[in-house]
């Protein structure tokens, strides 16, 4: 029993040195980082969701663009010239820094899949993590 809870405990603290040293690979490059539950804030979201499964999660990169630029593209109809370049914009934009953020990810050693969930979204979920950087990161919470 205890040492199903040590487990649990353990894969808690891997995941969170995981996604603190992807905020640090994203930060060291430049990138504002979005504090935690602050969706207005332009930046970098990073953010893990639990599988169904106990010890499996996975962990999310998206950006948000400014609030004024996410607002005008979403407001946007399809009508005007000035609208089609506003949406046009907003997507450039989001496709530009989910590419960035997948360039340096993958320049660390984790491997990426793109999400493009359209309109103003789109997300990174992170699917590996390189071998020896999860070994260390797990040898922390022994």
């Amino acid at each position: 029993m205890f040492s199903k809870r040590r487990e649990k405990r353990a894969a808690a603290e891997t995941q969170a040195r995981v996604v603190a040293y992807i905020h640090n690979c994203l930060a060291g490059a430049g990138l504002p980082l979005q504090p935690a539950g602050a969706d207005a804030e332009p930046g970098v979201m990073v953010y893990v969701r639990p599988s169904d499964k106990d010890d499996e999660w996975t962990v999310w990169v998206g950006w948000n663009v400014a609030p004024a630029l996410r607002q005008a593209a979403d407001e946007a109809a399809f009508g005007t010239a000035e609208d089609v370049y506003t949406r046009s914009y907003a997507h450039l934009v989001l496709t530009a820094m989910t590419q960035a953020m997948a360039l340096i990810l993958t320049a660390r050693g984790f491997s990426v899949s793109v999400f493009p969930a359209g309109g103003s979204d789109s997300t990174l979920q992170v699917v590996g993590v390189p071998a020896d950087l999860l070994a260390v990161l797990e040898q922390g919470s022994s």
